[in-house]
């Protein structure tokens, strides 16, 4: 078990170990240079040592970190892949994908009686949405051989279906997408919830987030992120979704331009999808140029969008570019941190995933015991990043570990192995106590405490 309270270990390193600590670290590191063009250096002294250490040994938790913590440990206890209705059990993706098209039924409904427009029409849109819905169902198993809906492929199926509905009836497209537009994005939100109770769709380790247990491992969640903080990011675009939907639904009654709320939440769900994609952690999904097909897809929608707004198809705003702009901005200089599609690679889900995989090989018995007269054993992911462990056991069942990380084939610099270093301290279901000490340019170790609590 791992604290994140603050612990008086300044009597739990001596000199002594100090020493061992320093011999350590100078051996992994030496074993690292033997396959990078880092120059050999001196071990690190131990009062130096001592220094880098303080901001560990007096590690604090903030008023910030108590509270998220408390606000985590709380959420964490909520998502469960099946419910308990005290009549029935059911899976909960399904269930909350149930109450999504209830209310994506329900809503389009109200707001065309309010609004006066035809509830025969809106039958019939709601009718063929449902058998595009079961169609599309159908086609997907039969292709992919998975009961797995893809977000924005759906989304794009019902959109086109409602549009070619309305066009055959001779309606008017845009007060009734307005409309529809509302029904999808509660159908989504909602469905994203679904996702984060089954535990599918999740984001990347986080040194604050939630866990899934053993529950979920029965309902197909990978058995090397089991108890691993993840980003919560399924409750964070359901969030978003609802939050555009409640701005679709305003706009609905504010303006009497058709098409307003059409417009603005495709803007809004393409930008908001460009960025959360960013922290998505499962790795099977599509991948092209570092960027998901997802991003692709987004980029697509944003563009049609702004294309149809500057043909005159869709209604335009000033404050709309004002959004867009702002977000592109965002989204730009997030991109630009990574430079180049090697870096986004680094941190990608993919990538991180081989980094739990390495670990769980050292769970399993591969560790390097504290005499540092023993070899050291490397493992090395596909994009080249190499890793090695060892620990030393310190005084009241308290442990000091340590894994150095280094790069064989391009500059590896402080900030590259501390965005590594945050996903591994979640990989290890540490909490907080950690820091990380540059060698040389090329070659970092993370170190942390552990503490056996039994």
């Amino acid at each position: 078990m791992h604290s994140s309270r603050h612990l008086a270990l300044d009597n739990l390193i001596d000199e002594a170990r100090l020493d061992v600590l320093a011999a350590s670290l100078h051996k992994h590191a030496q074993a690292h240079r033997e396959h990078t063009s880092t120059a050999p250096s001196d071990p690190l002294p131990a009062q130096r040592l001592r220094r880098l250490l303080d901001p560990l040994l007096h590690n604090k938790a903030s008023l910030f970190s108590t509270l998220t913590d408390r606000f985590f440990g709380r959420l964490e206890k909520i998502p469960r892949p099946f419910l308990d209705l005290g009549f029935k059990v059911v899976a909960a993706y399904h269930f909350f994908g149930i109450t999504g098209i209830v209310t994506a039924c329900i809503t389009p409904l109200i707001l065309g009686l309010i609004l006066d427009l035809s509830l025969v029409t809106l039958f019939i849109l709601l009718a063929s949405s449902a058998l595009l819905t079961w169609a599309y169902i159908k086609l997907t198993v039969l292709i992919t051989k998975r009961d797995a809906v893809v977000f924005f492929n759906y989304f794009l199926t019902l959109l086109a279906g409602s549009f070619l509905v309305l066009r055959i009836m001779n309606q008017p497209v845009l007060v009734y997408m307005d409309i529809m537009i509302v029904g999808a994005g509660l159908l989504f939100a909602f469905g994203r919830i679904g996702c984060f109770m089954a535990g599918c769709c999740y984001g990347k380790p986080s040194i604050r987030g939630i866990r899934y247990d053993k529950h979920h491992k029965k309902n197909g969640f990978p058995r090397l992120l089991l108890r691993v903080r993840l980003l919560p990011v399924q409750l964070i675009e359901s969030a978003w979704l609802f939050g555009i939907t409640a701005i679709s639904i305003g706009l609905v009654f504010s303006t009497q331009v058709p098409g307003m709320a059409l417009s603005t939440f495709l803007i809004l769900l393409a930008l908001g999808r460009l960025m959360l994609e960013f922290f998505r952690g499962d790795p099977l999904r599509p991948y092209k140029q570092g960027i998901s097909q997802a991003q692709w897809t987004s980029l697509v929608m944003l563009g049609l969008t702004i294309s149809f707004q500057s043909a005159g198809i869709l209604p335009f705003q000033s404050w709309q570019s004002f959004i867009l702009v702002s977000f592109l901005i965002l989204l730009i200089t997030f991109v630009l941190r990574s430079k180049n599609v090697s870096l986004r690679s680094l941190f990608s889900a993919r990538h991180i995933h081989e980094i739990a995989e390495v670990f769980e090989i050292f769970k399993r018995g591969s560790l390097i015991p504290a005499s540092t007269q023993k070899a050291v054993y490397l493992r090395k992911t596909s994009l080249n990043i190499q890793l090695s462990e060892n620990h030393i056991p310190l005084k009241d069942r308290t442990t000091l570990h340590h894994i150095t990380l280094s790069s064989t084939d391009q500059p590896f610099h402080y900030r590259q192995a501390r965005g590594l270093s945050q996903y591994m301290v979640s990989l290890y279901k540490l909490a907080g106590m950690h820091v990380l000490l540059p060698d040389d340019d090329n070659i970092y170790h993370l170190l942390y405490f552990t503490i056996d609590t039994r």
